[in-house]
């Protein structure tokens, strides 16, 4: 891990822990061990999901969870850095899942302060949670529960913020159809291991987030130069 002043290189150094049973939210710091033992995304996720989710559990049930991450170079100039992954114990297997998803979500994941995102519980009712930075609020969804993901989009950035990032499910992940997949704004797909029906057993329709931050790098210049070069590769290299 790198740290100077203050400042995480990399990382925002918070993850955002969402209870949608009681509808509140907790931030909590990046644990030091944490970096140094899983780097980031896919490592982050594995960790907290076999540390937090028990043996035996209903993959549709509320003890089941989402853990949304992204790595140390999402949001940086660094290229082809902009997936993210999501979490879970899958209805499909009943074993651990790890679904990825291109686009520009996890990169507003980064941006809002974070470097994971921990779903928890179930709602009594369909929401959606509305990340803007640090201010998190849970809202009623029935108005959008039924409608397809194109559909939900329209509203959902008519009521945020048009430039919000979403990921959110839907009719199939809504009738908890174990091959249903979490479906991004701008239409890429979470698709493995049936993580829709995960968000649709916790009556959770979509996370829809904006964000005004930004991931620090080391040394600015070096960094630069190192994507510079990075995409002379591609350049080269196109396939």
């Amino acid at each position: 891990m790198s740290q100077k002043s203050g400042s995480w290189f990399g990382y925002m150094g918070q993850i955002l822990r969402l209870d949608l049973t009681n509808r509140k939210y907790s931030m909590e710091p990046l644990e030091k061990s944490l970096v140094e033992d899983f780097v980031g995304g896919r490592g982050f996720g594995i960790n907290i999901l076999f540390n937090e989710v028990p043996r035996g559990i209903d993959p549709l049930g509320p003890t089941n969870k989402i853990i949304l991450t992204v790595g140390p170079l999402t949001g940086t100039k660094a290229q082809s850095a902009g997936r993210w992954l999501a979490h879970f114990k899958s209805p499909l297997t009943n074993i651990y899942c790890r679904s990825s998803a291109g686009g520009y979500f996890g990169v507003e994941i980064k941006f809002a302060g974070y470097d994971a995102i921990i779903i928890e519980g179930k709602s009594e009712e369909p929401i959606y949670v509305w990340i803007n930075d640090n201010n998190i609020e849970f809202r009623k969804a029935s108005h959008i529960w039924g409608m397809t993901t194109q559909a939900s989009k329209d509203f959902l950035l008519e009521e945020t913020d048009k430039r919000a990032r979403i990921a959110m499910i839907g009719p199939a992940g809504e009738r908890l159809v174990k091959i249903s997949a979490i479906v991004t704004d701008d239409m890429r797909t979470a698709s493995r291991g049936g993580g829709g029906a995960v968000m649709g057993s916790k009556n959770l329709k979509a996370i829809v987030v904006r964000g005004s931050k930004r991931p620090e790098v080391y040394d600015e210049d070096a960094f630069d130069e190192a994507v510079k070069e990075q995409i002379e590769i591609y350049r080269k290299s196109p396939a």
